[in-house]
């Protein structure tokens, strides 16, 4: 069958096994050489072993065979760029912005998002481009200027992203993902109040289709978030994480249960996002208030973090718990400090969590700290 075929020839794709690659999908096009998804993969292989002219030709086959295929438009601009042609792979993109924008920002947002400051000239930097030009338009449509605004937002443009966003509700006042994407920002700058006030208008609105259809969306949800969607969940999310901080943690356990609800697949990482707003928010109040206020904070956390098993707020505690058995010790309060060495030892002999390989160290030196205080005591 033409899908075994494709399937064994993306496999050996991912190994490195090009030729072989090659052989299991051009056994496929001999078959079926109409099979755009063959033709997209054939031209990718072929631009792997620096054969651009072949890689082309393959894309444009592609192309010309199913023009509607978004995909395939944007795998003929690879093609060109690998070929150095920019002007036809400026194109290329600039068709994929108009027809499928939102497709086009999640297949390059997470490499975006990893890039970083992207080159002009790189494949990424022309999808930036394209939509830097289309935004530029008067007749633009919202969610056209959106994704470019998420694409900034992966940039960590934020004030530009938050431009963009605004413009968007110029033209779409209802446009539930532009407040979102709002409080987003606001979220990122620490501004918890506002975030949720955007938030809450988010809720209200119209929420559009501006995720993914087939383009660049094989892993479903999962994938879509992952590419800088911005859905209900994820404002579930922020306002949970912003609650927390914001102390107030029964609003944010109701919100919790809310994002868990939305985001079944990822329940552990919904709860690990939680646990890192509780262990920041100790941070803080460990500055502030000093270490008894932090612990606290991070003692109030121990459930959740055992549920998704983040080992690092209990090395926290422990961290805490020594330093508050040396201020004993240095008090000569053995009683207080040999009550705070208990609590450590609780946490070093029956860890609550798993421990991964790359903390054992770091458990360790906890360990060998609250021996120390006691070998001074």
């Amino acid at each position: 069958m033409a899908s075994d075929g494709l399937t064994l020839a993306r496999q050996l794709g991912q190994q490195g096994r090009i030729p072989e690659a090659l052989a299991a999908v051009e056994s496929v096009l001999r078959s079926d050489a109409s099979n755009v998804e063959a033709l997209i993969l054939v031209s990718d292989l072929y631009g792997k072993l620096g054969k651009h002219q072949t890689s082309v030709q393959a894309a444009a086959r592609a192309v010309q065979i199913n023009p509607a295929n978004m995909e395939a438009v944007v795998n003929l601009a690879a093609a060109y760029h690998r070929l150095g042609d920019l002007d036809k792979c400026d194109r290329c993109l600039d068709m994929v912005v108009a027809r499928e924008p939102s497709g086009l920002r999640a297949g390059f947002f997470q490499l975006i998002k990893i890039t970083g400051d992207v080159e002009e000239n790189s494949l990424v930097g022309r999808v930036v481009l394209a939509f830097d030009r289309a935004a530029e338009k008067a007749d633009v449509s919202p969610l056209v200027t959106y994704n470019m605004g998420r694409l900034l937002l992966a940039l960590g443009a934020l004030d530009a992203a938050c431009q963009a966003y605004e413009r968007v509700l110029d033209q779409d006042p209802e446009m539930a993902e532009a407040f979102a994407s709002r409080g987003e920002i606001e979220f990122l700058q620490g501004r918890f109040d506002h975030c949720l006030e955007w938030f809450d208008e988010a809720r209200r609105c119209r929420w559009t289709e501006t995720s993914t259809d087939s383009l660049f969306d094989s892993k479903g949800m999962v994938q879509k978030i992952a590419s800088g969607d911005m859905t209900l969940s994820q404002v579930d999310r922020y306002a949970a994480r912003a609650l927390v901080r914001l102390g107030r943690l029964v609003e944010a356990n109701g919100m919790i249960q809310s994002a868990i609800e939305w985001q079944p697949w990822d329940i552990d990482g919904v709860r690990r996002d939680i646990v890192g707003e509780y262990i920041a928010m100790g941070q803080a109040a460990q500055t502030q208030q000093g270490i008894e206020a932090a612990i606290k904070i991070w003692e109030s956390a121990q459930e959740i973090a055992q549920q998704a098993n983040v080992h690092r707020l209990f090395l926290q505690l422990g961290q805490a718990y020594v330093q508050m058995a040396m201020q004993a010790r240095d008090r000569k309060d053995r009683q207080k400090m040999a009550a705070w060495l208990e609590r450590v030892r609780t946490i070093i002999e029956t860890p609550p969590v798993a421990i991964p390989p790359e903390a054992i160290s770091a458990w360790n030196e906890l360990r060998a700290a609250a021996k120390h205080v006691t070998a001074k005591s």
